[in-house]
C-alpha cells in the first residue's frame, strides 16, 4: 500500500494495482475498507489500473476527530492528485456511492457507479436516527448496526464471502456520528438541499452515471435523478442485498465494462443495451 497525507495531515493509505488501462478509483462504504474490493479488482486489473482507498478512520488510514464526508471527499481528491489520474471512473459503495456521486460534480470524471445509495436523505434518516439513538451504548449500538446490518445483507452472498465481509468490517458510533452528523445537523430539507446544489455541477457535462440497487429503492428515485443527473440510469439487481458487487462480481464488472467501452478512447458510438421489453425482443 501507498500513503499520502490529507490536507489535515490525516494519512491515507491506498491499493494501486497498476496496470495501463484506464483509471479506476473504487471507495468503500462504512465501515468497510479497500480489502473488500478484492474481488472486483482483481477482474479490473488485467485491464485497468485499479486504486482503492481506506478512507479515513477506516483500514490503515489514521483515525481522526474530523470524519465528515467533506473531509473523506478532500481526501480522495488528494489521492486523484497524488497517483496522476486523469477523469478516472469512479466506482463507490454505499457512503462511498453518495462520496463518488458529489465527487464527480466537481472533478473531472469518465464515469459514476453508485453502489446502493440513495442520494436523497429521507430514505437514509431513519437507519442514521435509529444509530444516532443508540450511540451513547456501545452495546445497543452495536446490535441495532448488527440488526440492520443482516436485515440488508440479503441471501445470495456465498457463506465464504458473507464471513470475508464480516470479518473486514469495523462500524463503530463515532465512524457513523462523524460521516453523518454534520449534515443531519442541518435538518432533512437543508440537507437535501445542499446534496442538490452539490449535484447541479452534472448540469451541461457528459458525465456517464449508473445507480446499482440490490435493496428495494423508492419507485421516485429515478425520475428524481434524472432531473439532477442527465441521462443517469438505474438497475435493480432482485434479491442482492448490500453488496450486489460481492454477490455477483463477474456480472458486476461485466457491467462496467459495457458501460466504460464506449466512453473509451477511439470509441466511435455508443452501445445499445437491449432492455427484455424492448421491440428487439419480441
Amino acid at each position: 500500500m501507498a500513503v499520502i497525507e490529507g490536507r489535515d495531515g490525516t494519512k491515507i493509505f491506498y491499493t494501486d494495482a497498476g496496470g495501463w488501462g484506464e483509471p479506476v478509483l473504487l471507495v468503500h462504504g462504512l465501515g468497510d475498507n479497500a480489502r473488500i474490493w478484492d474481488p472486483v479488482t482483481e477482474r479490473l486489473a488485467a485491464t485497468h489500473r485499479v486504486i482503492a482507498p481506506d478512507l479515513r478512520g477506516h483500514g490503515r488510514s489514521a483515525a481522526t476527530c474530523r470524519r465528515d464526508m467533506g473531509s473523506m471527499a478532500a481526501d480522495l481528491r488528494a489521492v486523484i492528485n497524488e497517483t496522476g489520474i486523469h477523469r478516472p471512473h469512479l466506482v463507490g459503495h454505499a457512503l462511498g456511492g453518495l462520496l463518488v456521486s458529489t465527487l464527480a460534480a466537481t472533478q473531472e470524471a469518465a464515469s459514476v457507479v453508485c453502489i446502493n445509495q440513495p442520494l436523497q436523505l429521507r430514505q437514509l434518516t431513519p437507519c442514521l436516527n435509529a444509530l444516532a439513538s443508540v450511540a451513547s451504548d456501545q452495546a445497543a449500538f452495536a446490535s441495532t448496526a448488527e440488526a440492520m446490518f443482516e436485515e440488508r445483507m440479503g441471501t445470495r452472498l456465498r457463506p465464504d464471502e458473507r464471513r470475508r465481509i464480516l470479518g473486514e468490517r469495523r462500524l463503530s458510533a463515532e465512524l457513523v456520528l462523524g460521516a453523518w452528523q454534520p449534515l443531519a445537523n442541518l435538518g432533512v430539507d437543508e440537507g437535501q438541499r445542499l446534496i442538490e446544489a452539490i449535484l447541479s455541477g452534472y448540469c451541461g457535462r457528459d458525465v456517464a452515471y449508473l445507480g446499482v440497487f440490490g435493496s428495494p429503492i423508492d419507485p421516485g428515485y429515478g425520475p428524481w435523478l434524472g432531473r439532477r443527473i442527465p441521462d443517469a440510469d438505474l438497475e435493480r439487481w432482485q434479491g442482492h442485498g448490500h453488496y450486489p458487487h460481492l454477490v455477483d462480481p463477474d456480472k458486476f464488472v461485466a457491467r462496467l465494462l459495457e458501460l466504460w467501452l464506449p466512453l473509451a478512447p477511439g470509441w466511435s458510438s455508443r452501445l445499445v443495451r437491449l432492455d427484455e421489453s424492448s421491440p428487439e425482443h419480441e
